[in-house]
């Protein structure tokens, strides 16, 4: 999401502007192409936040991020604190300072190999 916030805050003229107006045009036509990707990875997030504006500009991007961000750290939270495995850290992650983005990485990678095994 920061990067798609950067391109959008980038000149008309920068050849990476162009190349997301090229991708959202795509996604427009119906077509697979990176922003339908971002999209489609926003709504695949394993907790609710309100779909992302189509057409935001970088500012509607940045609160956007803040949003999940904000919900991310409470999902996490919960799914750590609801493991027993976990016992030792449960209601402490806050003063522990874990980083989120690992953290978050990590449930989400567990997760998926999880899938994949129930899926044969």
């Amino acid at each position: 999401m920061r990067y798609l916030q950067y391109l959008l805050n980038l000149k008309d003229h920068h050849y990476a502007h162009l190349a997301l107006t090229s991708s959202r045009s795509l996604y427009f036509a119906g077509k697979s192409s990176w922003y339908g990707d971002v999209l489609t990875a926003c709504e695949r997030l394993p907790f609710y936040v309100r779909p992302v504006p189509v057409l935001a500009d970088a500012t509607e991007i940045a609160v956007y991020t803040a949003e999940v961000e904000k919900v991310a750290e409470t999902w996490l939270l919960q799914q750590l604190n609801g493991t027993a495995k976990l016992y030792l850290i449960h209601h402490r992650l806050p003063s522990l300072q874990v980083s989120r983005c690992a953290c978050i990485g990590g449930v989400l990678n567990a997760q998926a190999r999880n899938r994949k095994a129930e899926m044969g």
